[in-house]
């Protein structure tokens, strides 16, 4: 099991960057601990299928750069099917069941002798057979995502040059097939005869719609695109050095892209059907939240096996390495499954797994805990074995496993502070408020708060790189400095120290002026004009880039303070240049829009926001 015979690829929608990974949301979740929340693109929630996909893959001899002829047209096509596709597949379910339906499209080339597989051959392997992709995903599941298929009429299409273009034989398998707006919940999946000319055996979008199989419809390959198109990535091994020693864990590594063999995501001989990792489970909507549990602190933790029905008893155990990334555990027992057919004396039933994701990556590694023998399929860390990681100070003990699960000894040690928070500066355009900012803090395991002293005393703690004092007295000085803390309790060194003066009661100010009822003096949603407010002017506008990407460009006059954010994730400030301007990305789609705000004032104290709606008409 531990080298994949043939090599699958998939197409990847960067343009959505749909990469809700495997943190989990924890109510209970405090500053220092993992959040185990969405790690995603910073502006694009899960589930996104909106704009044009951009393809990269790997073929049978290796990575593939080019998968088909011409990537831009592909991309050109899906975009144009999407604008006109309300639907598409469900993202990652937090809670609740998942159905997706197959529209199966047999495809047949003129002037080709070959027929697709039997339609009703491929049916079975889909759908009615024991050891069918249907059945592969109900048992992993545990019931909760289930899948349906149409099968459509084959289909005849040119063949056209001999050059593997994907996006014509797309469209014209569309137009032969009568194939309109796909409803929601419904993919399309096309195969025919094995054509050469194409250096792959699988092709799927992520958190998709479509995927292309170009072999003999193989239930491996079959189940690893749909898993594609749920929202499962590769599964990963690593391969790392110290010197040229092999070890589990290093800064020197390598990724292989379907090294796992546990996974059917991964590189599992054809016709290995093995479970998703805990993980991956996840992102498809197999797991919920409830299945995992986070390791904050040294202790004794208890998992359930990944294969068993859901219980009490967490089936993955989590603990943070750095604010990026984090191991996840598993333990596979394979119980009385049909597809994790896992022998007594497997190293996989004898031990755990443990795997490393990284924040926006939907994508596992798999660490080797056994180096030094050229295999992977003794990857698992065995009973009575450890492994630690000095740069997290996390260390793994496996106590026992049995058909009840795995019993683990988790001892997390981390003595090492936060980077300063400097430079930190400090200004005061009024008689009562001073506002300070600094440049972000990093830690080795969390994402640190900040402690703001003023005069010598903590005054404030906060989770942002800024920070506003009011209610002080007119034309008074303080000091101010600033540490950072990391959920150990850490201290960073201190800031370097300042000393801010609020104005004079004497300088006269001026209010802002009570709210418009003219609506010409409204801000509008669509991004055009400006908003004039009294000594300060904010215009703000999207400008849009490739692959479903935004620039967004604000313009403000006399504005001494200002601030943005995406939706309602946290206010950042600005970065005005010389020119009074700044601009900030964004990725949004006609699907998944995204609301950006600017916040900006005058030297005089008036304040004006801007809203604006990007990626949507």
């Amino acid at each position: 099991m531990d080298a994949p015979k043939k090599f699958r690829s998939v197409v990847v929608a960067i343009c959505s960057l749909a990469t809700l990974n495997i943190w989990i949301a924890s109510a209970a979740a405090h500053s220092g601990h993992l959040h185990l929340g969405a790690f995603a693109d910073a502006s694009t929630p899960p589930g996104d299928t909106g704009g044009a996909a951009t393809i990269h893959g790997d073929g049978r001899a290796g990575p593939v750069t080019d998968p088909v002829a011409d990537p831009e047209a592909l991309s050109r096509y899906l975009a144009s099917d999407r604008s006109a596709t309300p639907g598409g597949t469900p993202g990652r379910l937090a809670t609740g069941t998942r159905s997706v339906t197959v529209k199966l499209i047999p495809v047949r080339f003129q002037g080709d002798p070959r027929l697709p597989l039997d339609p009703t051959t491929a049916m079975g392997r889909l759908i009615t057979d024991s050891n069918s992709v249907r059945n592969y995903y109900l048992e992993q599941s545990n019931g909760r995502v289930s899948i349906s298929a149409q099968l459509i009429p084959t289909v005849t299409i040119p063949f056209g040059d001999p050059d593997c273009n994907v996006d014509e034989w797309t469209a014209s398998a569309d137009a032969a097939a009568a194939v309109g707006t796909l409803p929601p919940g419904t993919v399309k999946v096309y195969y025919w005869p094995e054509v050469t000319q194409c250096p792959w055996l699988g092709l799927a979008e992520l958190d998709g719609t479509h995927a292309w199989i170009n072999d003999e419809f193989e239930r491996t390959t079959v189940t690893h695109e749909i898993g594609h198109l749920l929202g499962a990535g590769h599964a990963r091994s690593r391969s790392c050095f110290s010197g040229a020693t092999p070890t589990t864990l290093s800064t020197t590594c390598t990724q292989n892209e379907y090294g796992d063999p546990f996974n059917v995501m991964g590189g599992g001989p054809t016709g290995s059907l093995n479970h998703m990792s805990a993980s991956h489970k996840l992102d498809i909507g197999a797991f919920d939240v409830e299945d995992f549990q986070e390791a904050t602190a040294t202790g004794r933790f208890t998992i359930a096996p990944l294969e068993a029905a859901p219980s009490a008893t967490p089936r993955s155990l989590v603990i943070a390495r750095t604010p990026n990334d984090a191991f996840f555990i598993e333990s596979r027992r394979a119980l009385s499954t049909q597809f994790d057919a896992f022998g007594p004396s497997d190293p996989v039933t004898n031990g755990v797994l443990v795997h490393l994701v990284s924040n926006g990556d939907v994508f596992t590694d798999l660490l080797d805990l056994h180096p030094d023998t050229p295999t992977l399929s003794d990857a698992p860390l065995l009973v009575g074995e450890a492994f630690s990681d000095p740069s997290s100070g996390v260390s793994i003990q496996l106590v026992s496993v049995s058909d009840a699960g795995a019993v683990l000894d988790v001892s997390i040690v981390d003595s090492l502070a936060p980077t300063a928070p400097t430079p930190l500066s400090g200004y005061s355009f009024s008689t009562k408020d001073i506002r300070l900012i600094w440049n972000a803090s990093t830690d080795n395991r969390s994402t640190p708060r900040y402690q703001i002293e003023r005069d010598g005393v903590i005054v404030a703690t906060t989770t942002q790189p800024f920070f506003f004092d009011g209610g002080l007295e007119a034309a008074s000085t303080h000091r101010y400095r600033v540490l950072a803390v990391d959920g150990a309790g850490n201290l960073s060194l201190p800031s370097n120290t300042v000393d801010v003066s609020t104005q004079a009661a004497s300088v006269p100010l001026v209010t802002a002026p009570p709210p418009a009822t003219d609506p010409s003096q409204i801000p509008t949603r669509d991004g055009k004009g400006s908003l004039v407010g009294t000594r300060v002017t904010l215009g703000l506008r999207a400008i849009k880039r490739p692959h479903g990407r935004y620039t967004v460009r604000a313009a403000a006059r006399a504005s001494d303070d200002c601030r943005y954010r995406f939706a309602s994730r946290p206010w950042r400030p600005c970065d005005f240049g010389k020119s009074g301007r700044f601009t900030f990305a964004v990725v949004a789609s006609r699907r998944r829009p995204v609301t950006v705000s600017v916040e900006a004032a005058s030297l005089s104290g008036t304040r004006v926001v801007r809203t604006l709606r990007v990626g949507r008409k």
